[in-house]
């Protein structure tokens, strides 16, 4: 039974993830928000390899997937959510992974370490549905450890936490689509969701901005936070990318790019960070 879980749970999640990635791509050509600024087969293609060398990676060094730790915590003593009614400990298993997230994606801004890996993802010059998957592998194990650590504290059902999994796979297909909404649309689904036009704000090119918007499902966070942004200076359409690179990385230098110690990739804290943003501005 555990093993027909996990696999169901793998089964899913790539056969969404095709699915959400052809959706998301029609959607950006029939209405996208801003023009490439590179050969997107070439994009892609790095983007392709940085989510498989990273899928690799994760499924290596942590052999446990969510389900499959709700299934390993499933019978042990002791109050769990697991034994809340299924409404309510689904919505508090939601809850508490989206925060995770938000503290994960929190410290990786924050600390000089966690910044390294993480602008291997916002080193993307361009912003739309392959962005969601380019990550360092680093970072995935990361984020990933604290969502299997989540799941073992909590000891929700698998049920549960396979929903859960499938809406944050959702919601990073969303919030990265280089798409536009109707007005109307947009600003009503941002009280409640992460939505591409807020999500697009923390990768803005000016790092102030990127110290904004970190939800991943949820803005409740960000508002609790005092980091919710809803209108970037640049406008709906302005650049993306990582001001100190300025330029677009082959997945080789993506994946070295951590262990570089130039001068602004050591700037890596909100100050630093914002420091560095305010001397883009003054030069350009």
């Amino acid at each position: 039974m555990p093993t027909d879980w996990v696999r169901l749970e793998t089964r899913i999640f790539w056969y969404l993830f095709a699915a959400l990635f052809l959706a998301v791509a029609t959607w950006e050509t029939l209405a996208p928000r801003a023009a490439p600024t590179q050969r997107t087969g070439r994009r892609w293609g790095v983007n392709a390899w940085l989510l498989l060398i990273s899928s690799i990676f994760s499924v290596t060094i942590l052999r446990f997937s969510p389900v499959g730790v709700a299934l390993a915590v499933s019978g042990r003593s002791g109050p769990t959510v697991q034994q809340l009614p299924p409404a309510a400990g689904f919505l508090l298993t939601l809850l508490a992974l989206d925060a995770w997230a938000w503290c994960g994606h929190r410290f990786l801004h924050a600390t000089r370490w966690g910044w390294r890996i993480h602008q291997v993802h916002h080193s993307d010059m361009d912003y739309d549905v392959t962005t969601g998957s380019r990550f360092h592998p680093l970072e995935s194990i990361f984020l990933k450890s604290g969502q299997l650590a989540v799941v073992f504290l909590l000891g929700p059902a698998p049920l549960a936490v396979l929903a859960a999994e499938m809406i944050g796979l959702v919601a990073n297909f969303f919030e990265h689509a280089n798409a536009r909404l109707p007005v109307a649309l947009a600003h009503a689904l941002r009280m409640v969701i992460v939505t591409p036009e807020i999500h697009r704000i923390h990768h803005s090119l000016h790092r102030d901005e990127q110290q904004k918007n970190y939800g991943q499902i949820f803005p409740l966070w960000d508002h609790l936070a005092g980091t919710f942004q809803s209108e970037s200076s640049a406008g709906p359409a302005g650049p993306v990318g990582v001001a100190s690179i300025g330029r677009h990385l082959g997945w080789g230098e993506a994946l070295l790019l951590p262990f570089q110690r130039g001068r602004q990739q050591l700037a890596a804290t909100s100050a630093a960070g914002s420091a560095e943003s305010a001397g883009h501005r003054k030069s350009s």
